[in-house]
């Protein structure tokens, strides 16, 4: 079911970027009343190239975010972490990324805040060659692995190896991004590779038989985080409320008409429609604020210290997380104590 993952596979990166960008530019559905009365207000949102950021595009297609009083330009990116670079460069209002990032960025952009999760994804794995000696996670020593760096990959494959008693000076880390890893593993370049969807099926489907893989996760979910900055919190609570109004009423959609929610993705992202319906049980679409994304958060923290990444302290997340939004909409979806 993965052969039509993305509509065509051109070589080279460039191509496929564009093409993904030409899916951000989102259309409205024609003659949909306007359900919203005040001015419109314009507001631009990077979205990670990822199966866990569904809700924008459900929100887009059903025109929930015009319904909101919002004029909403979705911009594409390969990662959550060249979103959130924009984001701190002024170039967007919100971005999507994993809470590792907003980690990672937060010691020098302490204006970072996260407004909730809109997705609870399990879709990392560790992927390796078998004609490279590796039938088991024991094998991965001494061997060449990709990872993104700064990337919730990155934070797990380093605890992967660590669950299988390998020092992480014991194997080699090449840093690709996410559209390099699957030809690096392809062609042998590296033995391994810390993935996700759905470059994950990209390699399963190139290897076959030569696959071996595994849950790349440690059973630890992790969070897909709609970030902003403290001023546009401050100067225009309104659209973000509006913006948390769209999502959950997608968050609603997705749960009461499944397949048309899974049929706008597949559409949208010219993904497969039966790799969409395999990897859609394994996202948790749900708008919230858990009280365990404070102790991952803390987690990744003492792990980046430990590892030099940060210098500072374990900081306080709590006072990054903008709950009030979400608690004024919504009340039980914020788990947080505050």
């Amino acid at each position: 079911g993965w052969k039509n993952m993305t509509k065509s596979r051109p070589t080279s990166v460039a191509l496929i970027f564009i093409a993904v960008c030409a899916l951000a530019f989102f259309l409205w559905p024609a003659g949909r009343e306007k359900k919203y009365d005040g001015p419109s207000e314009e507001i631009t949102v990077g979205v990670a190239n990822v199966m866990s950021t569904a809700l924008f595009d459900i929100a887009a297609a059903r025109g929930l975010f015009r319904d909101q009083g919002l004029e909403l330009k979705l911009v594409a990116y390969e990662t959550g972490v060249e979103a959130v670079d924009d984001l701190l460069k002024n170039k967007l209002d919100a971005a999507t990324a994993t809470e590792f990032v907003a980690v990672t960025k937060h010691s020098r952009h302490l204006d970072i805040r996260l407004l909730a999760s809109i997705s609870r994804p399990e879709l990392h794995e560790v992927i390796a060659r078998r004609d490279r000696g590796i039938t088991e996670p024991a094998h991965l020593k001494g061997k060449r692995i990709a990872v993104t760096r700064n990337s919730s990959g990155d934070f797990f494959l380093e605890t992967f190896i660590a669950h299988q008693g390998i020092p992480a000076a014991g194997v080699t880390f090449v840093d690709l991004p996410p559209p390099r890893i699957p030809p690096a593993l392809s062609s042998g370049a590296v033995d391994a590779a810390m993935a996700w969807e759905p470059m994950v099926g990209q390699i399963k489907e190139h290897l076959g038989a030569n696959a071996v893989h595994w849950s790349g996760q440690s059973g630890q979910a992790y969070y897909l985080m709609l970030i902003t900055r403290e001023d546009f919190v401050r100067e225009r609570p309104r659209t973000v409320e509006h913006l948390l109004r769209a999502l959950i009423e997608a968050e609603k959609f997705a749960a009461s008409h499944t397949l048309e929610a899974q049929e706008i993705l597949a559409k949208r992202r010219g993904y497969d429609l039966a790799a969409v319906q395999s990897l859609w049980p394994r996202c948790d679409f749900r708008v919230r604020l858990d009280q365990d994304l404070l102790t991952l958060m803390e987690d990744e923290a003492k792990w980046s210290i430990r590892h030099k990444r940060l210098k500072t302290e374990v900081p306080n997340y709590l006072a990054v997380i903008h709950w009030e939004s979400l608690k004024k909409i919504k009340p039980e979806a914020v788990g947080i104590i505050h």
